[in-house]
């Protein structure tokens, strides 16, 4: 909640080191409107917009 409320100021746990590089940047890219998810195949697809 508090990565989409206040992107990439958020002062949580996943926006520093290593959890950035793994989650971070993927879920502030989500925030912005430039990749989408979906299921495919029965699993979890992330796409450009």
């Amino acid at each position: 909640d508090r990565i989409a409320a206040e992107g990439d100021g958020a002062d949580v746990p996943a926006l520093q080191g290593w959890r950035r590089a793994v989650f971070g940047e993927q879920a502030l890219r989500l925030v912005r409107g430039e990749i989408g998810i979906k299921f495919d195949k029965r699993r979890i697809a992330v796409f450009d917009l």
